[in-house]
């Protein structure tokens, strides 16, 4: 797919998203904290090392905030939070699947793979080293 061809968001937004802003995003996210460490909230799910698109306040799952790398640059996309939320546990490529279907191969590996660099508890600067963003 070139990159002048257009993405679908389905029924998110008309807003077409191409390959380019895809991988602009996710790159933005990245260089905007290049040292962030990602964890999710304790309260969350006490124990484990999850990630989440989408974290909520302590005590009030109404109030929903941008969490992991994949989360804040998909909402910068304008995918609403709560449709992110409804995506918890899944890959960021079956994310992109839903929200961007047009999505080249390409960028599902450079999200799936900054996903898994940054839940291996690397900075977001060094998730995306060496990706094609």
């Amino acid at each position: 797919m070139s990159n002048e061809e257009t993405l679908q968001l389905g029924a998110v937004s008309p807003k077409p998203v191409t390959d380019d802003d895809l991988k602009n995003a996710l790159k933005s996210v990245a260089l905007e904290s290049p040292s962030y460490v990602y964890t999710s909230p304790e309260w969350m799910e006490p124990g484990t090392d999850r990630c989440y698109y989408v974290h909520h306040a302590r005590g009030d799952e109404g109030m929903l905030a941008c969490g992991c790398m994949v989360g804040v640059a998909l909402h910068s996309l304008g995918v609403p939070l709560a449709a992110l939320k409804e995506w918890e546990a899944c890959s960021a490529s079956a994310v992109l699947m839903e929200f961007f279907p047009n999505a080249s191969d390409e960028v599902r590996a450079a999200y799936t793979t900054a996903q898994i660099r940054q839940d291996r508890g690397l900075p977001w600067g060094v998730a995306i080293r060496g990706l094609d963003l």
